[in-house]
């Protein structure tokens, strides 16, 4: 008795995918793996080579002066990827020199994705920023609001990092102005 083709393709077919859902859901039973080297790849998650954080640091040298940092936890596979959880810096600082009273009150919302190389760890950020500025002046017998701004904005600079430094000592970048400092510091530890 003959086959007809369209059976022995489905035959095949389903052969084909009993074998692929196979690698997909019986890798490990009880303890006992099953080698299914074709799919074992597709299926397997990238090798943890490495741990740390990345910093940021922001900083106000004007009034009102606050120096905050907030940390996201970071993880380096393999494959080079660089993955961060999400981590957020408030900050809150009024201050007056007698007669103008400053508030700045926001936060720097951040996620930081990267990919390293040998020597260089290239990030982006991901960070948002949300704000509100409110000035004061003083009367000579209060302080009245003379104007209050909220602002948001999205950073969307590329960080560069050298790989060697995060891992010894910390690799830091960002900027200064004479108004204040935004600084990202990446620290990782290799594991063997």
């Amino acid at each position: 008795m003959k086959i007809p083709p369209s059976k022995r393709l489905s035959s095949v077919l389903l052969i084909l995918i009993f074998v692929f859902l196979s690698g997909v859901f019986a890798t490990s039973v009880s303890g006992n793996d099953f080698h299914w080297p074709m799919f074992n790849a597709a299926i397997s998650h990238p090798k943890l080579i490495g741990s740390g954080a990345i910093t940021l640091r922001l900083k106000n040298n004007v009034i009102p002066h606050f120096d905050e940092s907030a940390s996201a936890q970071c993880e380096l596979k393999s494959h080079t990827v660089l993955a961060c959880g999400a981590a957020t810096l408030r900050y809150d600082a009024t201050e007056d020199n007698g007669q103008l009273k400053i508030r700045r009150n926001g936060s720097v919302n951040f996620m930081p994705v990267g990919t390293c190389t040998q020597t260089t760890c290239r990030v982006i950020h991901q960070a948002t920023v949300q704000e509100t500025m409110t000035h004061w002046v003083w009367t000579g017998v209060i302080w009245q609001q003379i104007n209050q701004q909220s602002v948001t904005d999205t950073w969307d600079d590329i960080l560069l990092f050298d790989l060697q430094q995060a891992v010894t000592s910390g690799s830091t970048v960002g900027t200064s102005t004479a108004t204040g400092e935004a600084y990202w510091t990446l620290r990782l530890r290799a594991f063997k």
